[in-house]
């Protein structure tokens, strides 16, 4: 699985167009469900209510083009209690690492926006 493309607002993984924040999970693509983010004005942060895909070595989180995307800070005790590294950077870099990283052990949740 690869990242070919990132532009704000949308990314292409394995040829696929895809408009939406994306979750990639055990080499299957989900949209974000933002689900308990619709009483935050601005910018939705990743909460740990939404479905993080926690079954893996390496968890990277783009946070957004520039980075802004808040990622609660339960998500990051969550990753240290299950033994997962996480990687929070701008998607760019995001991108970047997930498609070095050994894809078998690691899923990743992509910001487009922001």
């Amino acid at each position: 699985m690869k990242v070919q493309d990132y532009k704000f607002g949308s990314i292409i993984i394995d040829g696929q167009k895809i408009n939406s924040d994306t979750i990639v999970n055990k080499g299957k693509i989900e949209k974000r469900n933002k689900k308990g983010t619709e009483n935050y004005s601005g910018h939705a942060p990743l909460l740990i209510s939404e479905n993080i895909p926690w079954d893996c070595e390496l968890l990277i989180i783009g946070n957004g083009m520039s980075g802004v995307m808040e990622v609660d800070k339960e998500i990051i005790k969550e990753a240290k209690n299950r033994g997962v590294d996480l990687v929070i950077l701008p998607t760019f870099q995001a991108i970047k690492k997930f498609n070095l990283a050994d894809q078998t052990k690691t899923n990743a949740v992509f910001h487009l926006t922001c």
